[in-house]
């Protein structure tokens, strides 16, 4: 646990928090919101991130 903790980041502020959207692709930390549609599904759907940061509102 600690300050950037994604579990205790409020709902509102998940979007700008950026150890919500750390993952580990081929070996390589990547930020996921900067990752294909198609790869932000994917993880959405295995649970790994909360929501698909593409199909949020700006």
């Amino acid at each position: 646990m600690g300050q950037m903790s994604p579990d205790w980041t409020l709902p509102s502020l998940l979007v700008n928090n950026p150890m919500v959207w750390m993952l580990q692709v081929n070996g390589l930390i990547v930020d996921i919101r900067h990752a294909p549609l198609e790869l932000q599904q994917f993880v959405y759907e295995k649970g790994l991130i909360p929501f698909i940061p593409s199909k949020q509102d700006g």
